[in-house]
């Protein structure tokens, strides 16, 4: 009971989990995932906002920091496909360290937790 109510009061190490604690697999299907949520159309497609839609419309499943890079660079490739302007696709950045700057900062403000085993996990509840 202590546990959860952690869980919502939720310190800043509660958004870390030691590798001890069991883990779901990580669940390889999601690399090619479409991005596909209300928010990319009420704020647009930036780099931020598609890490977060990705992660909430696939609450609980965990991501590496490659999937999740992975996902964003197909969803550009895909829009790119579709027709969408390099003007418009230029708020998306796919390098690696704008992807980790996001996803750590979306842990340290703990929208997103975080599983310290090896790959990192990452997820939303």
């Amino acid at each position: 009971m202590a546990m959860e109510l952690l869980k919502f009061v939720g310190p800043s190490e509660n958004s870390f989990l030691k590798a001890k604690e069991v883990a779901k697999p990580i669940d390889e299907s999601v690399k090619s995932r479409k991005i596909s949520h209300e928010y990319l159309q009420i704020l647009g497609e930036t780099t931020n906002n598609l890490i977060f839609c990705l992660l909430d419309q696939n609450k609980n499943r965990r991501f590496t920091r490659e999937q999740i890079r992975i996902s964003i660079e197909e969803h550009v490739s895909q829009q790119k496909a579709n027709g969408k302007k390099n003007s418009d696709l230029a708020r998306i950045q796919t390098g690696k360290a704008a992807i980790n700057y996001w996803i750590d900062l979306f842990v340290e403000n703990q929208v997103f937790k975080k599983l310290q085993s090896k790959p990192v996990q990452f997820w939303r509840d």
